[in-house]
């Protein structure tokens, strides 16, 4: 079940759940600085993973799973999907000019 969904459960409303979830985020790090630096690093790794990123489920795996990576190894994951990334279309456009 999601965070916002067990707020939702327990009734309350939209603004207090945001306010609950600002709350939570801002206390898994040391600042908003840090805060906004993973979160961008999150995102920028699944993008280069190819998955599809929201605001919602990316918030939300940062409450749930933020203790999983360092932003140090979010930056290699994201070198090496980057990589991978980079070598299936360099072998996608070899396969088109054939």
């Amino acid at each position: 079940m999601s965070f916002s969904a067990v707020f939702y459960k327990k009734g309350v409303s939209i603004m207090q759940r945001d306010f609950l979830t600002n709350e939570k985020l801002k206390s898994l790090f040391k600042s908003n600085f840090e805060l906004a630096n993973y979160t961008m690093s999150l995102a920028r790794y699944k993008v280069m993973a190819g998955h599809e990123v929201n605001v919602d489920d990316l918030l939300e795996e940062v409450l749930t799973q933020s203790h999983h990576y360092t932003a140090l190894e979010l930056a290699q994951l994201t070198e090496e999907a980057k990589k991978k990334y980079q070598e299936q279309a360099a072998h996608e456009r070899g396969h088109e000019r054939k």
